[in-house]
């Protein structure tokens, strides 16, 4: 009678355990999803960030630092095409003390217009802002493909020593494991095994600095462009043009920016003085007439001579001596710096040839040297200096390559060519 009175409350119970077990378990299937989805999500934004060439990621970069100074530009000034200052009004009133004589009542509004010399100037001004405009664009280009060169080849040098540094590991390790075999059948001695174990860590240690060094130019590469991976394709061809920094940006806006400065001295001579126009409303009243006149006056300057104010000279003087100063600075600057890639470059090459001809020969070395492995300590030791300096030359080699790559890049900088 208990069983069967225990029976219809069970039910409720089992049912209840029942769906609170499949809501678990639907929580848990929702949440391993979310991982997977997350995971996948992941994996193909770093795959989609590694496919980008540098181009489109300088253009990335370009519109998040655009975006993270937004509101900070200053705002802009109207100007008029005609006006060169503010309009005035100007009121009169005459009234006369004779019986029979006249009240006199004006008023004026008077316009500053801009000469047409003072137009000329104005559009000239106009098109050297956007000019101006344009090459502080190029040369703000220019300058994120710099922080971005550096930043894809010093990783790839990094990343380059860091591989090189693991296949070392990597080859001391299976030599300690032999080593130690031998040792434990006492056909070695302890030495090796203790040499083998301090270039493993001396490796290591190594390896850690190496991580550093290429955690923090991917953490810089990161604040750059807000891109978690770095592109795999960073080649650049060497620019095959003569004296290329002529036309780099820096120089274009120089030479924009002293234009400018010219122009501006002369919409401030005499020659730009406004003509004043006044538009007139007259009332002259007598005992015997009441009359309204109506018309304009127009006052030009007579600027046969196209002068300015000795400060203004003075400013224009200072200004040419300063942009000439500049400009040599940064003439010479490139002119040193494309120099100075251009030696190296001759280096890197010639120094690639001998670390080929340098890592044929350690392996030539290895192999003869192959049969002193065993037969004592010290012949053991010259096997495995030699076969650790094998692997530093090829590291040497495969680093100076990249270093080839850095060097075409940073050349294309020193020209101007942006990314």
């Amino acid at each position: 009678m208990q069983n069967d009175a225990r029976g219809p409350q069970s039910a409720p119970v089992q049912l209840r355990t029942s769906i609170f077990s499949s809501i678990r378990v639907s929580r848990w299937l929702l949440g391993l999803l979310a991982v997977f989805y997350w995971t996948a999500s992941a994996a193909e934004s770093d795959i989609s960030a590694r496919s980008l060439d540098l181009g489109e990621v300088v253009q990335v970069t370009v519109e998040r630092q655009a975006r993270d100074s937004a509101g900070k530009d200053l705002p802009g000034f109207q100007t008029s095409t005609w006006l060169a200052g503010l309009p005035t009004i100007g009121m009169l009133f005459l009234e006369s003390d004779e019986s029979q004589g006249s009240d006199e009542a004006e008023i004026s509004i008077n316009l500053p217009l801009k000469s047409p010399f003072g137009r000329r100037q104005d559009e000239q001004l106009r098109a050297l802002a956007t000019s101006i405009a344009r090459a502080e664009t190029e040369r703000r280009q220019l300058y994120f493909s710099g922080l971005l060169r550096e930043t894809v080849w010093s990783e790839r040098v990094e990343n380059t020593r860091l591989q090189y540094t693991e296949r070392k590991i990597t080859l001391l390790e299976k030599l300690l494991n032999r080593q130690q075999d031998l040792f434990e059948a006492r056909s070695a001695s302890r030495y090796s095994l203790l040499l083998i174990q301090q270039e493993i860590t001396k490796a290591k240690l190594l390896l850690q600095d190496q991580r550093r060094a290429q955690a923090q130019w991917q953490q810089r590469y990161r604040l750059l462009t807000g891109l978690g991976s770095l592109p795999d394709a960073i080649e650049e061809p060497a620019p095959a043009i003569d004296a290329p920094w002529r036309n780099h940006p820096e120089l274009r806006l120089l030479d924009l920016t002293r234009e400018q400065q010219r122009t501006r001295i002369a919409a401030a001579s005499a020659k730009s003085s406004p003509w004043n126009l006044a538009l007139i409303a007259r009332n002259q009243e007598t005992p015997q007439l009441d009359e309204n006149q109506y018309g304009i006056a127009l006052e030009v300057p007579l600027s046969a001579f196209d002068t300015v104010s000795q400060a203004n000279s003075n400013e224009w003087r200072e200004a040419q001596r300063d942009s000439a100063q500049r400009y040599d600075e940064l003439l010479i600057s490139l002119q040193s710096s494309w120099q100075e890639l251009t030696q190296e470059a001759e280096h890197l090459q010639r120094r690639q040839v001998l670390l080929d001809e340098s890592l044929d020969i350690g392996k030539q070395l290895i192999e003869e040297s192959r049969s002193l492995l065993g037969q004592n300590e010290i012949a053991s030791e010259i096997w495995v200096r030699r076969l650790l300096d094998s692997l530093d030359t090829e590291a040497e080699g495969a680093i100076n390559r990249v270093l080839i790559g850095q060097n075409r890049a940073m050349s294309r900088q020193a020209a101007g060519i942006p990314l």
